[in-house]
């Protein structure tokens, strides 16, 4: 009993130590005075439950001014400044917004949708919900929060998977009121926002309840209103009530975002910049507050902080997800365009930095419509909706970053993914140039891009994580072809779920990578918090002269909490012919089991058994038929595959949040420690073994050969001769 005892100490201890060796003392001591300030109820002192009425709105204003809510909506009405697009503008508008819709494609359908009370989830799941929405319903379960507590005395997860209750509370549907309100001119839409957000003051009253639970998702709210409040200010519903309740709402974000902004500042990702973001929106839009100019320096100050520290110089964001980047992009261009707005520009970094990460995020667009790949975490998350363009379709943000620079030309053909840019630019944005392009000068110092012909394969391996890694996921390979996924990341579906779906997906083995004695590359200490932090020794890396082939290869210690510090090393291959070539080994002192796992589409593969260790497997995707041929010196290999596995998240794929669907996992097992593993992905490919460590690639174009090295160890490579001869046939 003792022993066990003192074995759990030691563990709690070694956790700690990780926790304080990797996230820094000041961010401990902020958490534990975060942690006393809410058990000593300190943040509900700060921003208490407040009762919306003139008194309130006296004190918050410069008292003289407003003498009743006619003579401060008369002040709104003549201070109506530009913002970054002009109601009047929406008859000009017209023919081409009308271009960009279809029968089956329209914000007119789905705002109609949502009028009739069916509100989509994540993107992609309708629930009928009423509306106004039934703001403290769980479609997904049918339970009913009825929490009225103060927000700092709530759980994150005592009410399920809050994320699913927060949805309908960010408002995101008024932009599709707004933008079926400028294609028919129907106040119905001004009456709807109106409506809903009068009901929803009325079901949270101000700091109570979950949803003042998180600053950022105040913030989301307040983009959405300001959008509201601008389009909808001339019609008939838009009262002086209306707009001294709005502004007051607005105060109470304000307030209660700013006392308790040192929490999300902490986290390191997107709530602090959005957070920092609701500040400088309300300082700008709100200047008769009597703290709106402390709110404005104070966002402006943080904004320049948060993306000084957390976009990186490849133009990363420290999150390590494509969608959180789309996220703190909207974040920022929303930010900047109003500074502009308002003669009140951000510091030039900030465009800078805003930029660099637009360019970050062109680079990895590869789907035939506008997909990147489903990388790190995604909560479905799309904070401005304003085009008709998918949920996985990246070019709206992208198109409209690019505006901030000064070349004043497209990235992309123009499309429907320009709407977006022109509600953000307004009638500037129909004249910009056609000129695509493509950024080929980005450094990858994290995600790597390789191109072939008509194939690319992205490699995550960053040589460290300044900020915490969002999966447990280094060395995972994506593969498209022909802007088709054939070799995929699994996503997310749910932070909060039964097992194994809370968060689940950020395990090392539903990722195209290498998973040693069934353990993931990092230790979940939380629910989001993964510790110790891997690294990664990117140990070669050239190309041909020619450039008509790539060479990777790199090792990192994510298994090294292993009593025999066991090593996953990788090489990539990429070939002329669309042939890439994936090496993997594992050492260490003792005998450890691992596996190498490869996630195609749900379609037909037929497999091969050619001999005791070499397997060929023919996909057949909607684009292109191709073929997986797995080689080692393993007689005695083992394959199988998941397909939606019934007790794990093997087999498994997420591209919305709360949505799942099936994919094919192969896993491949050696029999042995020291084994090797050769993946090699073509079109049209053979390959067999000449001896134990030869082994000839041939396609129609290529004939590769192989001599891997007997044993590796951290000096040697995995490659003792690589020999291509091109143009074989």
């Amino acid at each position: 009993m003792l022993d066990r005892f003192k074995m759990r100490f030691l563990l709690k201890l070694k956790k700690y130590q990780h926790i304080l060796s990797h996230l820094g003392l000041s961010w401990c001591v902020g958490r534990l005075v975060y942690f006393f300030k809410l058990k000593l109820k300190f943040a509900k002192w700060q921003t208490p439950l407040v009762t919306l009425n003139d008194q309130f709105f006296n004190s918050i204003t410069h008292r003289s001014r407003f003498e009743t809510n006619e003579s401060y909506f008369l002040y709104r009405s003549e201070n109506r400044r530009k913002f970054f697009f002009h109601p009047n503008d929406f008859e000009q508008w017209k023919s081409q917004l009308n271009g960009w819709d279809s029968a089956s494609n329209s914000p007119v359908k789905a705002a109609d949708k949502v009028l009739n009370g069916e509100i989509c989830y994540f993107q992609s799941i309708y629930k009928s919900i009423g509306f106004p929405p039934r703001w403290a319903e769980n479609p997904f379960t049918g339970d009913i929060s009825k929490i009225s507590k103060h927000w700092s005395e709530i759980s994150d997860f005592e009410q399920g998977d809050i994320k699913v209750l927060w949805e309908p509370s960010r408002f995101s549907f008024v932009f599709l009121l707004i933008r079926a309100f400028a294609r028919t001119g129907d106040e119905k839409y001004a009456n709807a926002f109106w409506e809903a957000f009068e009901d929803w003051c009325a079901e949270n009253p101000p700091n109570s309840g979950i949803h003042w639970k998180c600053g950022q998702e105040i913030t989301f709210r307040i983009m959405a209103w300001s959008m509201g409040v601008h389009t909808f200010f001339d019609c008939a519903s838009t009262t002086s009530h209306r707009i001294q309740k709005m502004a007051m709402m607005m105060y109470v974000s304000g307030a209660r975002i700013e006392k308790n902004i040192h929490y999300a500042l902490s986290q390191k990702n997107n709530h602090g910049v959005s957070e920092a973001v609701g500040l400088w929106t309300i300082g700008l839009l709100y200047p008769e507050f009597n703290k709106s100019a402390h709110w404005k320096r104070l966002g402006s100050d943080l904004i320049t902080a948060q993306v000084d520290e957390l976009i990186y110089d490849d133009g990363e964001f420290s999150q390590h997800s494509t969608n959180y980047h789309r996220v703190v992009l909207h974040d920022l261009v929303w930010a900047l365009r109003l500074g502009e707005c308002y003669e009140c520009p951000l510091p030039g970094n900030v465009l800078d930095k805003t930029i660099l990460a637009g360019h970050w995020l062109h680079r990895l667009i590869v789907g035939k419509n506008g997909e990147v790949p489903n990388f790190g975490s995604n909560d479905g998350a799309q904070i401005l909706q304003l085009t008709n363009c998918r949920y996985r379709d990246y070019r709206p943000v992208v198109r409209a970053t690019s505006f901030l620079g000064s070349e004043g030309q497209s990235v992309f053909p123009k499309g429907a993914w320009d709407e977006e840019s022109l509600w953000l630019y307004g009638n500037e944005a129909l004249g910009r140039k056609d000129h695509q392009s493509v950024q080929n000068d980005i450094k990858q110092n994290g995600l790597k891009r390789f191109d072939c012909k008509e194939s690319t394969l992205f490699l995550w391996a960053p040589a460290y994580f300044k900020h915490r890694p969002a999966q447990s996921d280094v060395f995972h390979v994506d593969i498209w072809w022909r802007g088709e996924n054939l070799l995929l990341d699994t996503g997310t579906y749910s932070y909060n779920s039964s097992d194994p779906w809370s968060n689940g997906l950020i395990s090392t083995n539903v990722h195209n990578t290498v998973t040693i004695s069934d353990m993931d590359q990092c230790e979940r200490i939380t629910r989001f918090l993964l510790l110790p932090w891997p690294k990664v020794r990117n140990f070669n890396r050239w190309n041909s002269k020619d450039g008509s082939y790539y060479y990777w290869e790199g090792e990192h210690d994510g298994y090294h909490r292993l009593s025999n510090l066991a090593t996953h090393r990788r090489c990539m291959i990429g070939l002329p012919d669309d042939v890439w070539v994936i090496v993997d080994r594992v050492y260490s002192g003792e005998d450890e089991a691992w596996e190498v796992n490869w996630n195609f589409p749900d379609v037909d593969i037929k497999k091969n058994k050619i001999s005791d260790s070499i397997r060929e497997f023919k996909i057949s995707a909607k684009s292109v038929e191709f073929s997986a041929v797995i080689i080692s010196n393993d007689s005695k290999l083992n394959t199988c595959f998941y397909n939606g596995d019934k007790d794990s998240v093997r087999g498994w794929e997420s591209c919305y949040y709360r949505e799942r669907k099936k994919i094919q996992q192969l896993n491949v097992m050696p029999s042995s420690s020291d084994a090797y593993v050769v993946s090699v992905f073509g079109t049209d490919v053979k390959a067999y073994m000449e001896n134990e460590n030869h082994i000839h690639i041939e396609s129609n174009k290529v004939l590769c050969e192989l001599v891997l090295a007997a044993e590796v160890t951290p000096d040697s490579s995995l490659l003792v001769d690589l020999r291509v001869k091109n143009n074989i046939r």
